[in-house]
Formats: structure tokens, sequence, C-alpha cells
């Protein structure tokens, strides 16, 4: 990290889930990053050490000397401090937000919370209680390591085309950051890739990408950039992605899916036109992966893919990703 950043990681009491991630986040001692964390109901709270449960795993764990004594409430001045604020789940962000202003650079994550005391109609003992905030624990330390990963990743400069909703150009261009911060139209591609004899081949997508990490997807598929057709994308995202050299003429267009969609865990809004292309190849060709993005390639019967993907692709893909299985069934 070549730059001076603030992380503030909020959650309810401050006794838990954000001191966990704040004293973890700090023991990895990145340069240059400082860290954060309140509650926005900390001051309910009848003391402010820790929770013992979190006291024991942050031991175990070997960074205590990164937990602060004492929570936090949570203000707007401590908001307006950070450049980068992380709500530990949605229901925090609800609560935050109807209370504060909250910056664009607002992350979601996914994190639960424990229940302590544990209510009488599900009693649990001291042991049980430990062992589900060790697993809360390991989504925390999952979670910081993707926020670093994005933090720290290779920004990318590519531009592409900014769209009207209905897909006609706008006469601007921006950059691909700015495209998912402000949730721009533009357009994008899925090449599927299939076999005569009826396999289809899948990639398995690498575990530091910041969508869809370590999930199966379609043959491949990227964006537009500016001034490219969706053809020359499609063998561009090809080779890139997999090293296949793809002739333009064996694409096939076979429609296009408008998808929008909020993805709330790093504030992406993806609004694009995807156009899908398939092409046919003989299973045998060498490939090269793109290490960065992609972890592995296979190619299976239609019906194993379509149980994969069921199975690895996000809930807000699954009609679409049908869509193109059935247009690549077509062609066997």
């Amino acid at each position: 990290m070549d730059m001076s950043l603030t992380i503030h990681i909020i959650c309810a009491g401050n006794t838990f889930r954000s001191r966990l991630a704040e004293g973890y986040l700090k023991s990895l001692q990145q340069p240059g990053l400082t860290v954060m964390s309140s509650g926005y109901k900390a001051e309910a709270n009848e003391d402010g050490p820790i929770t013992f449960y979190a006291r024991i795993i942050a031991k175990k764990q070997g960074f205590s000397e990164f937990i602060k004594p004492h929570w936090d409430q949570l203000t707007q001045k401590r908001i307006d401090q950070a450049d980068i604020v992380v709500c530990v789940n949605r229901e925090v962000h609800h609560q935050v937000s109807k209370r504060f202003s909250l910056p664009l650079t607002t992350y979601i994550w996914d994190i639960p919370d424990v229940i302590y005391p544990p209510l009488a109609s599900d009693p649990k003992t001291d042991e049980e209680i430990l062992a589900i905030t060790e697993d809360i624990f390991e989504k925390i330390k999952l979670r910081v390591h993707e926020l670093l990963f994005f933090i720290n990743r290779r920004k990318p400069t590519a531009r592409r085309d900014v769209l009207h909703e209905d897909g006609t150009p706008t006469g601007t261009t921006a950059t691909i950051e700015t495209i998912h911060r402000q949730g721009l139209w533009h357009r994008e591609v899925q090449i599927g890739l299939y076999t005569k004899s009826g396999e289809v081949l899948l990639q398995k997508r690498a575990a530091g990408v910041i969508l869809d990490a370590s999930k199966w997807d379609i043959g491949c598929a990227g964006g537009v950039d500016a001034g490219e057709t969706s053809r020359q994308a499609a063998v561009r995202e090809c080779y890139e992605e997999i090293g296949l050299q793809v002739p333009p003429a064996s694409l096939q267009f076979v429609f296009t899916e408008r998808y929008n969609h909020y993805l709330p865990h790093y504030a992406f809004h993806q609004r694009c036109l995807i156009d899908v292309f398939l092409a046919p190849i003989t299973g045998r060709e060498k490939l090269e992966l793109q290490k960065e993005e992609v972890a592995a390639v296979t190619t299976v019967p239609l019906a194993e893919a379509r149980h994969i993907l069921e199975q690895s692709a996000a809930l807000t893909m699954h009609g679409f990703k049908e869509r193109v299985l059935e247009s690549i069934q077509t062609r066997f």
C-alpha cells in the first residue's frame, strides 16, 4: 500500500465483531493504513472490555495487543474521518444509514452476531458459544483479506463507453472504477465455448478476484473497452483469460442480457448489457491461464455443467447462465 488510508469498521456494540476485525487488521501492520471501529449503540454497553469469547480468540490468534481497551460510540465525525467505511452486515448498514450520512465507499460484509447470553429456548454451553464465535472470526479474516486485496489491487486503466439505458452510446467514456462506483450503463460480453461432442468449457475464477471468487463460470467474459466492438472484445477476452485464439468469424451472437444489480460487498453497482456469443472448440487446445483471474478450466458434459453452475454461480445470474446453456444445447 503506497498511500495513507483510514478504514472504519462498524457493528452494533463494538465489543465483538468490529473489535476483532479492527484488531486483526491492525495486526497485519499494513504501511499507511489506519484502522478504527465503533458501534452504533455502543453507549448502551455496561463496560468497555471486549467480550470474553472475542478476547479468547484474539489471544489464541496472537493479536491481543492490537485490541483497543474500550468501545467507541459511532458518530458522524468518526465516519467523516474514514476513507472506507465497513458495516459488518446489512442490518448494521440499515441501522447506521438511518442515523448517519455514509460515504460512497461504504462496504457491507455478511458477518453474523452471536447471541449472548443464549436464549432460554436455545441454551448453549460456553464451549459451544466459543465454537460459534471462532467460525464467525474465520469469516471476519476472509473479509479482511478480501478488503486488503481490493485496496491493493492493480487499478484497471482501461476505459469503457458509457451507454444510455437503451444501449445507445452517450458519447462519453469512463474508467472501470467510475463505472462500477456510479452504476453507469456499459457493455460486456460472455462467450460460451463448446465441443461438438456435447461438452462445455467452464473456468474457475481465481480466489483473489473481487467478483465471484473461486466460483465456476461459462467460458470467458469481460468488458468491452472504449472504441471496441463486442466481437473484438470477445476475441480479446478468450485470449487474455485462457490463451485461446478464437477466429472472429466463428463467434455466433445469440442474445443480449440486461444486468442491473448492486453488489454491496464493495459498493459495486453493475449495470451492463451483456452480448452473448458462442464458439466451437475441439477441447484439445493448449490453453494458458491468466492466473490473476482464472484458477482452472475444465470441459464437462452440459448436464454436469448445469449442476456445477447451480451450485456455484451467483443467484442473480442463474437465469442468465441457464439461457447461455440452452443456447449451447441447440448447437449439438
